[in-house]
């Protein structure tokens, strides 16, 4: 994998004959110049990257407060790190920080993945808690709302479980239009109070009206003859999710958002990936890719 260096917001020093005499910012200069001289081009860009690593590091640690930096700045910071380096010398010194760092970046990604798998692993147990529901019939009525005909489906949600259920219950119902996937209605309704009980087979009754799909389409479903009984819903260009946003269980409130689901296993997988990439690092200045301005 290319790593990129960003292009330095200062100037860095360099310079020596076989070795850079960074006692001050004009000897740095004037050694790197003379050491270059007996390099390669592809030395010489390796020296620079080098140098960049080195920059960075030492902007870490200025930045990490360290006491023995305090009151230094970070070119001071950086020369006294590759006084009287060879070439060879500066090259190790600058992959044995990238090495470093990769391994500390390994260490912080892999915690990060854990922390995401353990959540994923909670969602999971609600979802398992939650799932005690079935759509147990659909009924296709015509209402009449506020003097217009406006088409509603009457849900029976049925409690499966076989155990009790106390407590309130927020059940989300979502219609959407087949074709567009627009959503035509979603309530979030809460149903009953912190004495309600809920016994194995007991139904949820709902009705919920779709005044959109009524304006967008009014003579399709002023036509329709009233009511229909389980109605494949797909003849009428709708479809209907219904889900428990949340439960009472073991005196204790337990929500779930199936979003919040997607974006954790979103998260799972891009850590996933930037760890097998850290994993493939040799922590080499050959896998590091020099931009400048």
């Amino acid at each position: 994998m290319k790593k990129t260096i960003l292009v330095l917001i200062f100037p860095f020093i360099m310079s020596c004959q076989d070795r850079l005499d960074a006692s001050n910012r004009q000897s740095f200069e004037a050694s790197r110049e003379k050491l270059e001289q007996s390099l390669d081009e592809s030395q010489r860009v390796n020296l620079e990257k080098a140098m960049r690593v080195v920059a960075l590091e030492a902007t870490r640690l200025k930045f990490e407060g360290a006491e023995e930096h305090q009151g230094r700045s970070i070119d001071e910071i950086s020369l006294a790190m590759v006084d009287g380096l060879s070439y060879v010398s500066a090259a190790e010194l600058a992959e044995g920080i990238l090495k470093k760092r990769n391994a500390q970046d390994i260490i912080r990604v892999s915690g990060e993945l854990a922390r995401l798998n353990r959540q994923k692993l909670e969602l999971e147990d609600i979802i398992s808690q939650l799932d005690f529901f079935s759509v147990a019939s659909v009924r296709l009525s015509g209402v009449d709302f506020f003097g217009e005909l406006t088409p509603a489906l009457e849900v029976d949600y049925q409690f499966v479980g076989n155990h009790r259920l106390l407590g309130t219950k927020e059940i989300a119902y979502k219609i959407s239009q087949l074709s567009t996937n627009n959503t035509i209605a979603h309530e979030v309704l809460i149903e009953g109070d912190s004495d309600s009980v809920l016994e194995g087979g007991d139904i949820i009754k709902n009705r919920i009206l779709m005044v959109q799909a009524r304006q967008a389409n009014p003579k399709f479903w002023h036509a329709q003859t009233y009511p229909v009984d389980n109605p494949n819903l797909s003849d009428y260009d709708i479809k209907l999710d219904v889900s428990v946003h949340s439960l009472i269980i073991d005196g204790e409130k337990t929500s779930f958002d199936k979003d919040t689901v997607k974006s954790i296993n979103a998260e799972i997988e891009e850590m996933k990936s930037t760890l097998a990439e850290l994993s493939a690092m040799e922590g080499s200045l050959d896998e590091l890719e020099l931009i400048d301005d």
